[in-house]
């Protein structure tokens, strides 16, 4: 979602989560990061 156009989703990202940079990925409400993280994205790909 862009959270520029989706109140929702940055009160989500910003209050709920915390966040005050992006990019930002979601998985669950569990598991997520800010940023470029490779290593997230491989252990996600390797997941499915």
């Amino acid at each position: 979602m862009n959270i520029r156009e989706n109140e929702a989703a940055r009160t989500y990202v910003v209050e709920d989560l915390g966040y005050t940079e992006a990019p930002v990925v979601v998985i669950t409400d569990e598991d997520h990061w800010s940023g470029f993280r490779p290593d997230h994205i491989d252990r996600i790909a390797n997941n499915r």
